[in-house]
This record gives C-alpha cells, structure tokens and sequence, in this order.
C-alpha cells in the first residue's frame, strides 16, 4: 500500500475540511504579502486601474472609461475606497474564487487530487504577484472561470452571459 503526503492532506472525504482551512490561510497570506510589500507588480497599469476605481464615484463618467474597463471598475471600486490595499483584497477575492472554481471544475472532471489546482493556481509564477496588485487579470480570470464552470453544469445562458462581461473587464475577452 502506498502512502505519499498528497494522500495524507488531500484524500477524497477530508478534502472539504481542507478547503475551510486552505481559503483563510491562503487569504491571510496574500494579505500580509500585500500589506507588506513595498511595491506592486507593475506600476504602471495596476496604479491607473486602482485610480480610474478610486475615484470612479467622485467622477462617474470613469465607470464608462474603456480603458480602466467599465465592468471591473464597477465592481472593484466599493473594494478601492479603501485605498490601495482594497483593490488588493479585492484581487485576493478573486483569485481565491478563481481557485474555488477551477476546484469544482477539477471535481467534475474527476481529477485524482482536485484541491491540488488551488494551490498550483495561486503560487503560479507570473499569477502570484499579479494577486497583490490592482492589475485587472483576477477579476478576467474569474469571469472566465466562472463562465467555464457554468458551461461544464449546462447553464449555457449563464455562461454566456459572463463571458459577454470579458471584454468589460479586459481587451484579450474580445478573443
């Protein structure tokens, strides 16, 4: 009988009891990680959307702004009000969702190990310090995702309708 550490924290009955422990862990993490830092992952991009999403209630007409992306701007600017490190958790959100996600699809696609696609998702090497910025990929990976999963339960109307939020969120959604 083999007995490797996947199957110690990972084996099928234990994997929900897992997941009440992974979510918070992995979400106080990136938290510190984000209130820590001294920097963001790309000063440019991340700073104007964290602005376009700050400031979007005191100058509406930033809700319509294609390229602050009317559709992430209305969703992340209550988490922006905050300051930076709103759009931060907001990112966070998202990205955890993101993984939430991609577990349930794994489950339906009977994968051996699915709480496993949480954590190669979020430690990947270019989405992890993508997580503590305010750059608009969590929000389109999330979209994207959800739209995935809806289509894989047959929602085939619900699904469609997100994916026709993708180009609202980033430009790659009109692909």
């Amino acid at each position: 009988m083999k007995f490797s550490f996947a199957d110690k924290f990972f084996p099928g009955a234990k994997t929900q009891l897992l997941l009440w422990f992974l979510f918070p862990a992995l979400f106080l993490l990136f938290f510190l990680l984000a209130f820590f830092s001294e920097g963001v992952y790309d000063s440019g991009d991340c700073i104007n959307h964290y602005l376009i999403s700050r400031y979007s209630f005191r100058h509406p007409e930033l809700f319509l702004h294609h390229w602050g992306k009317p559709f992430f701007t209305l969703v992340s600017s209550p988490f922006s009000q905050a300051g930076f490190i709103g759009i931060n958790v907001f990112n966070i959100l998202c990205a955890l969702l993101t993984g939430y996600f991609l577990y349930r699809i794994a489950v339906r696609m009977n994968m051996e190990r699915p709480a496993l696609v949480i954590l190669f998702s979020c430690f990947a090497p270019v989405y992890l310090p993508v997580i503590i910025s305010g750059l608009t990929e969590m929000f389109f990976g999330l979209v994207l995702t959800l739209s995935v999963f809806l289509f894989m339960k047959r929602q085939y109307a619900a699904a469609a309708l997100a994916v026709s939020f993708l180009p609202f969120v980033r430009s790659e959604g009109y692909l």
